[in-house]
């Protein structure tokens, strides 16, 4: 577990960043500055799906890849590489759900690969990144591929599949990567418990339906879950605040929820504005 102490750490709210390991360092830095204590507790861990490389599909065999997160982008393009497989096919489309990411595409998929290829996401100003707005952006643009290749974990949803391969397109979902729930160390559970015995004001992060259920198990395992649902929580999609609201365990207030994209800005400012309306 790493923390950041913010300005007087001993009474300032705690923002818990519960993406996985590498993606809070920047927000976790800005939420310091304005006053958070921060805490790193990863939801989920992200690990290669165990018969991922043993058939990897070949871009050229689509006419879009679909991307559901930048661990997809990253999982495939670092599978194709162990197969020799460092070019991107002229004229085959990458789709993103939105821009995280789009910026890990770019990330790993820069230098000979990106100019040969087309790409589509919904709008970074979109009123969501997600599946829904993706395929608008699709409709939008006029786009109609036959052959589509979903890139995403062992486990999530198939509303996209699905309303693809109802308008005729041959839909292959690639497993690249498996997401596993965390399990808090015993020095973490500690301290959450801790935080929770001196009631301790707390914001939660939440940025997936797994990612939630992950961290709504722990602080049961806790013995922490009356106080969690108590807390404060941000979340990148409106289904995620049904889900709080909904829990028949225990449903979180809807007033102590604040939806935003799934951005550092948009977040930042969600754990700020949040903050300013339970003052």
């Amino acid at each position: 577990m790493r923390l950041s102490a913010g300005r007087g750490a001993a009474l300032a709210p705690l923002a818990v960043l519960t993406r996985p390991q590498g993606r809070n360092d920047t927000l976790g830095e800005a939420l310091s500055g304005l006053g958070f204590e921060v805490v790193h507790l990863p939801a989920l861990e992200i690990r290669d799906a165990p018969s991922a490389g043993m058939s990897v599909p070949d871009p050229a065999d689509f006419d879009m890849l679909l991307f559901v997160s930048g661990a997809a982008v990253r999982a495939y393009r670092r599978l194709c590489a162990a197969q020799g497989r460092d070019s991107w096919p002229e004229g085959v489309w990458a789709a993103a759900v939105g821009p995280a990411t789009v910026a890990a595409w770019e990330e790993d998929m820069a230098g000979p690969v990106a100019p040969r290829c087309w790409r589509i996401a919904p709008a970074p100003d979109a009123v969501s990144h997600d599946s829904e707005h993706l395929l608008q952006e699709m409709d939008a643009r006029g786009l109609k591929p036959e052959r589509v290749l979903l890139v995403r974990a062992g486990q999530g949803r198939d509303w996209l599949a699905e309303r693809l391969r109802e308008r005729g397109v041959q839909v292959t979902a690639y497993a690249a990567y498996d997401r596993v729930p965390a399990t808090w160390s015993p020095a973490q559970q500690a301290f959450m418990q801790a935080a929770a015995a001196g009631r301790r004001t707390a914001f939660w992060l939440a940025t997936s339906g797994e990612g939630l259920d992950a961290i709504r198990a722990q602080a049961r395992a806790a013995g922490i879950l009356a106080w969690w649902q108590r807390s404060a929580h941000v979340v990148t999609h409106p289904r995620l605040a049904e889900r709080l609201s909904g829990d028949a365990t225990g449903a979180v207030p809807r007033a102590m929820v604040k939806i935003c994209l799934p951005q550092d800005s948009s977040i930042l400012r969600a754990f700020t504005a949040l903050r300013a309306e339970l003052d």
